[in-house]
Order: structure tokens, then C-alpha cells, then sequence
């Protein structure tokens, strides 16, 4: 089983290709020459290690919304909505609360795999959190769930447990695409999980 403190492969071993344009049964990506608040993909590389995908990319807060896609997931990203990491506080207490967001880019890793029961996991870092009057939104791979029941749990950085973060806040929720990918507002970054129901105390193991 991976764990969230997993260290991650050094790309250098791997040839890196550069992220793909979103395609049609998800987020699409920007034109060529988009206007200032059209959205546009992220600057980064993946490489596929495996049956993991680790993708590195740079999101600047300053410019218009941005698209992430690679491996089992997609990821649209609100201009000016992460909050800073170096003075911003943490936690699921802090997820509602008002934040001074990040004027630099910042570089962010993502490592994505579907484990042998057909999860779709992806594993942000650093950990992050934003700011709660932005919409940012993660599109995740159902994998081989076809219950309407299918979920996306938040996975804490560390921790062998995934939590039903919809069962306290309703906006967080998750919904099933026609194109086969969930879809659900994430407030904060560590790791999420395609999940096909919880236990009675709204948690779920993580990667099984």
C-alpha cells in the first residue's frame, strides 16, 4: 500500500513529456492566444513510472484560471485561490477561513495510480489550502465504480484513513459525469480518493 509520506522517484531517471491538452470529456484547455481571464494549462511535465503518473506542475496565481490534467485526474484551479502556505493556517477547522492568498507561483506535485480494487488515488504536495470565495475543482476517475453511491474522500496527508468531508459540508459532494470522471470542490490540497461508500464513522481504508 502507498502511503501519503511516500518519497517521490526522482523524474531524472525517466524521460518527461509534457502534459497533454485536456480532451473533450473533461475541462478542455485554453487557445493559443487566450484573453487575460480564459483559461489556460498549466506549465509542467508527467512521467509514468509504472502504473503511477507523476506530474509536476506551476500554477501562478496572478494569471487567469488554470486547467491540471494527467493520469486519473483533472483539476481546475481558480485564479488568485491559493491561500500562503508560509503564513496561512491548516486544517479542517481552517478550510471556511479567510486566508492571504499567493501572489508568486508556486510548483506543486501530483502522483496518480488506480489500485487493484479500481480506486483512483492522487496524492497533492505541498499540502495546501484555499481560499474559501474560489471555486476550485477536482475531476477524478470513477475507476470501476458504477454505484451512484461513488464518492471522493479527502485522504490527510500521513494518515491510513480517508474521510467523507460531505458528510459535514454538502458543497464539497461529489457528482458522476457522462464522461466516467467524479467531480467535486475541493477546498485544500493533501489526497483524494474514488471511493464507492464509507464506514459508519465516514471513513474509508485508504488505497484498497
Amino acid at each position: 500500500m502507498r502511503k501519503l509520506t511516500s518519497t517521490f522517484t526522482a523524474l531524472s531517471a525517466v524521460a518527461l513529456t509534457v502534459l497533454a491538452a485536456a480532451c473533450a470529456d473533461g475541462p478542455t484547455s485554453a487557445s493559443s492566444t487566450p484573453r487575460p481571464s480564459a483559461p489556460r494549462l498549466a506549465s509542467g511535465v508527467s512521467v509514468q513510472i509504472g502504473d503511477t503518473t507523476l506530474t509536476t506542475f506551476t500554477i501562478d496565481p496572478l494569471k487567469s484560471d488554470t486547467y491540471v490534467e494527467a493520469g486519473v485526474f483533472k483539476l481546475k484551479m481558480t485564479a488568485g485561490s491559493i491561500c500562503d502556505p508560509a503564513v496561512s493556517t491548516y486544517g479542517p477547522t481552517e478550510w471556511d477561513q479567510p486566508c492571504t492568498t499567493l501572489v508568486a507561483p508556486i510548483a506543486i506535485t501530483a502522483k496518480s495510480w488506480t489500485t487493484a480494487s479500481g480506486k483512483s488515488i492522487v496524492q497533492f504536495s505541498p499540502d495546501l489550502r484555499f481560499a474559501p470565495d474560489k471555486i476550485n475543482t477536482l475531476y477524478l476517475w470513477k475507476g470501476s465504480f458504477t454505484s451512484a453511491t461513488a464518492a471522493v474522500a479527502w485522504c490527510p496527508t500521513g494518515s491510513d484513513k480517508c474521510y467523507d468531508e460531505a458528510s459535514a459540508d454538502p458543497s464539497v459532494a461529489a457528482t458522476l459525469g457522462t464522461n466516467g470522471f467524479l467531480s467535486r470542490r475541493v477546498k485544500h490540497f493533501s489526497g483524494y480518493t474514488s471511493t464507492w461508500g464509507f464506514d459508519g464513522d465516514s471513513t474509508t481504508s485508504y488505497g484498497y
